[in-house]
């Protein structure tokens, strides 16, 4: 028989109040109890909500989400949906961050298959039905040639980028990959809800080193001048050296830190369950400015877009602040969670995803206030 264990990745959670405070409300902790289940096999197939996968480039959108995988163009409006309605049912969901070259698009299902998509019109081009043994719900990468996807319950494949076969299997995570692995230079830098990161060769698997992060971690590192940056769920980020895994340096946060960070000028940027927003200096994790701009729970990694960072809160606002200083530069009430990672669309629009699924996608514009531009399904008349 198996058993089912939820990872335990923070400080005991016994007290009520100290959940609702730290975790935004009862809703957002069973929401992560719930996918904690989902990736240990103890739960149904099929999640009853679920922030979307998104992922832009000079090429369009892509959004992963519930029952669907959407390219739209610029205006929000759909170029193409796959499956098509006709062919959709509730044994196939999509959550996981997609992976886009000029031609494809590659994306994990919670029916434990690997799509590859003609990005032109949405074709299937290939499926893998037989290597993930669960649920996708951590993104894809695409380098040199192969697919890297994690299994929402152990390890990580490799798959031929071409054919969908089977390159390496990589099986000693001791609990789920939620996190898009980050590829670099031949690694693959990996996170894991076991607590640790490692770093596999991209040709073979083979691990090269691990490290202890203290907490669970479910967010992307970012890499810069040899050195990766990443939280966990032990209120503490990490920098870390690529090459020898060792901690070079440590920050302590609020909150759980769910979201990789996003680095710019010497300055490495990231969100925690508390709804604070840190910014600190690379070389060694002095902090510049760390305010709580939100009211609940930052999931995302912060969107940088000029002078400002862009994020989205479990209070269903989306935030802009000076990137100098976190001073607020304007809100946007969204209507619902919002949980995804913003995405830049080819126009310069702001885009996130709502748990709503009559508000999917929202787009604003980040110079005009945050105005909204439009949604995803196209708003009715009457709201």
């Amino acid at each position: 028989m198996k058993t089912c264990a939820v990872p335990q990745p923070s400080r005991a959670m016994s007290d009520e109040g100290q959940s609702r405070r730290r975790f935004g409300g009862r809703g957002f902790l069973w929401l992560l109890l719930a996918l904690a289940l989902l990736a240990a096999g103890c739960a149904p197939q099929v999640a009853a909500g679920s922030w979307a996968g998104l992922a832009a480039d000079d090429n369009g959108l892509i959004m992963a989400n519930l029952d669907r995988v959407t390219r739209l163009n610029n205006a929000g409006t759909a170029r193409w949906e796959f499956p098509t309605a006709a062919d959709r049912n509730q044994h196939l969901q999509f959550y996981a961050h997609p992976a886009l070259t000029e031609e494809t698009v590659f994306i994990g299902g919670f029916d434990h298959k690997i799509y590859a998509l003609d990005r032109d019109n949405g074709q299937t081009i290939w499926i893998n039905e037989t290597d993930a043994k669960t649920q996708i719900i951590g993104g894809l990468a695409v380098a040199q040639g192969k697919v890297i996807v994690g299994m929402s319950d152990q390890g990580v494949i490799a798959l031929n980028q071409r054919s969908g076969e089977l390159v390496w299997r990589f099986s000693d995570t001791l609990h789920g990959v939620w996190a898009t692995p980050l590829i670099v230079e031949g690694v693959v830098y990996v996170t894991s809800l076991d607590k640790n990161l490692y770093a596999l060769d991209l040709d073979t698997g083979e691990e090269l080193w691990r490290r202890s992060l203290e907490g669970a971690v479910a967010g992307t590192p970012a890499y810069e001048d040899g050195m990766l940056f990443v939280g966990s769920f032990a209120h503490r980020f990490f920098k870390i050296d690529a090459s020898t895994g060792e901690i070079v340096a440590t920050f302590d946060t609020q909150n759980w830190v769910w979201g990789g960070p996003a680095l710019v000028d010497g300055v490495v940027y990231f969100g925690d369950l508390s709804g604070t927003l840190y910014a600190l200096e690379t070389g060694d994790l002095t902090p510049l400015w760390q305010r709580r701009v939100a009211t609940e729970a930052i999931r995302a990694t912060p969107l940088v877009v000029d002078d400002m960072l862009v994020v989205g809160s479990r209070d269903n606002r989306v935030y802009a602040v000076e990137r100098e200083n976190g001073l607020p530069v304007w809100t946007q009430e969204a209507g619902a969670d919002v949980l995804s990672d913003a995405v830049l669309s080819p126009d310069g629009l702001v885009v996130v995803s709502t748990l709503d699924a009559t508000r999917m996608l929202i787009a604003y514009d980040p110079a005009d206030g945050g105005r909204e531009v439009w949604r995803y399904p196209a708003a009715t008349s009457s709201e």
